[in-house]
């Protein structure tokens, strides 16, 4: 008997045309399959932004994220933790991280440390353990910073009592941990790592010299200079040579000189009043100064109707003033930033970020013109310094 060949169901034959399609594929696939590389970053320019994100939807995962300010480029990104606070080495070749984890992401045992990472390529080249007392707040340049000789990093503490830890470098360890109550925020000489200044609540400024082994040798109390009630200051502080520049909540400019035993007060000046064109603008936000030093140029970030509560408004307009004169320039439309900085070289520009929109803006510094806008970087972005 012969058995005849019945023809192929339409519907099998689509199942066996389907299986050679996906067997091909799966081997083409295999032979290309990708590989995960790292690069190392481009060389760095005058334009690389380091942008602070608070990531507040997600704070115990916060983040560092680096871009080109004057092309819109993303560079690279760093984890920094619950709260973690960043700082550049002088030389620009380290980036320096105080984090703090937990062992159940928010919550569990605590640990804070110190991260040091190679800026060519942002690899982990060490860490340093530090104690629980680490201040955990929002990102602000003057939490964590490192000494005019990149020796020692000073990281600011609060359990809420204040202090600032001591920690040496080139042995990666703590070395001390100095009492500073009533004070905060750190404000580096511009010479060696054997002392800092202190913001305090009195009105006045705190200047501690350290021995070799980090411990205080001589505290000394400024007169005070301003007042805490009728006129607070900005902790953000600008350092050109050796004198910080401070900006009030209404808007006076004191210049400090930091490099002495005891702190001095070099002047004041009135930047904005309540006059004419002037009136009910204030400055506002988390860094709402920068200064070009190169050019003579100060920069602030204000909002009109300015009162009591007010200081970390967004910008509505950004006002140049000439630093030698202190006399107002010009006023140009901002972009609603909470924070400002200049380039240090090369092409001058202004950088601001929009924490509500995440966005980072970029002027010509010399023409005040928006040159582009970058969004979004990160979450909730309140810091950002240059290379």
């Amino acid at each position: 008997m012969r058995l005849e060949e019945k023809p192929m169901q339409p519907s099998i034959r689509i199942l066996v045309a389907a299986l050679l399609v996906s067997c091909l594929f799966s081997a083409r696939a295999e032979e290309a399959a990708e590989r995960l590389t790292v690069k190392p970053l481009a060389a760095p320019t005058p334009a690389r932004a380091f942008v602070a994100d608070l990531a507040i939807g997600h704070i115990a995962d916060g983040r560092l994220h680096i871009v080109d300010a004057a092309t819109g480029t993303y560079l690279g990104m760093v984890a920094t933790g619950y709260l973690g606070q960043f700082v550049l080495a002088p030389d620009r070749k380290e980036l320096l991280i105080s984090a703090g984890y937990y062992s159940r992401l928010d919550k569990g045992e605590r640990a804070d440390v110190l991260q040091i990472y190679d800026l060519d390529n942002l690899k982990l080249k060490g860490e340093v353990a530090l104690t629980a007392k680490r201040a955990q707040a929002l990102p602000y340049r003057g939490l964590l910073q490192i000494a005019a000789d990149g020796k020692r990093v000073f990281v600011q503490g609060a359990t809420p009592a204040t202090s600032v830890s001591v920690v040496d470098l080139a042995q990666r360890a703590m070395q001390s941990e100095v009492a500073t109550p009533g004070c905060w925020s750190i404000y580096p000489a511009s010479f060696g790592s054997a002392q800092f200044s202190t913001l305090c609540g009195d009105g006045t400024l705190l200047t501690i010299v350290l021995d070799e082994h980090g411990l205080p040798v001589s505290q000394n109390r400024s007169a005070k200079f301003f007042s805490p009630d009728a006129d607070a200051l900005f902790i953000h502080g600008e350092k050109v040579g050796s004198s910080y520049y401070f900006i009030s909540f209404k808007g006076v400019l004191h210049q400090v000189n930091l490099d002495g035993a005891a702190p001095q007060l070099l002047g004041k000046w009135a930047l904005a009043n309540d006059t004419g064109s002037m009136k009910g603008w204030r400055p506002g936000g988390y860094g709402p100064l920068a200064i070009d030093a190169a050019r003579g140029r100060l920069y602030l970030a204000m909002h009109a109707h300015g009162k009591e509560g007010s200081h970390k408004s967004a910008a509505q307009e950004i006002w140049e003033f000439d630093l030698a004169s202190k006399k107002l320039l010009r006023r140009v439309p901002a972009h609603h930033e909470v924070a400002l900085a200049t380039t240090h070289e090369g092409a001058p520009l202004l950088v601001g970020i929009n924490a509500e929109t995440a966005s980072l803006t970029t002027y010509d510094a010399v023409s005040l013109k928006l040159q582009r806008r970058m969004a979004p970087v990160g979450d909730m972005p309140v810091q950002v310094e240059m290379q």
